[in-house]
């Protein structure tokens, strides 16, 4: 978040699994309070300050997935553009993806693997 001078602010939501889990995975703690409250001393002075607020304690409620809180809030915030939005969890999306995802991991791997001394 961008507090009133204009400085960068990072907001962790707490989370008590420490794998590496996706965010379609991970669920929103009842202790998001603290987070939220944080993000409104962040926000205070900025103009539409309430109203994000409001769209931010609707959207990440306990239970909820990060990803879909976070998909709640892009939408909400860009509901007057033509913007469409897609949940990268989708097993459909995950499938036909995939070839695309594997093509691309390969061929940075191969680039890295040529600037790495030990694969010349």
């Amino acid at each position: 978040m961008i507090d009133g001078g204009g400085r960068l602010r990072r907001l962790e939501l707490p989370f008590g699994d420490p794998r590496a889990l996706p965010m379609s995975d991970r669920l929103i703690r009842p202790d998001i309070g603290q987070v939220l409250s944080d993000a409104r001393q962040t926000l205070h002075s900025q103009p539409h300050a309430d109203e994000y607020l409001r769209l931010l304690r609707s959207a990440y409620q306990p239970g909820r997935s990060v990803a879909s809180a976070f998909r709640e809030t892009v939408e909400r915030i860009f509901a007057q553009f033509d913007l469409l939005t897609t949940d990268a969890a989708d097993p459909v999306l995950k499938r036909t993806s995939a070839p695309v995802i594997h093509g691309l991991v390969g061929a940075a791997s191969t680039r890295l693997c040529f600037s790495a001394p030990h694969c010349a």
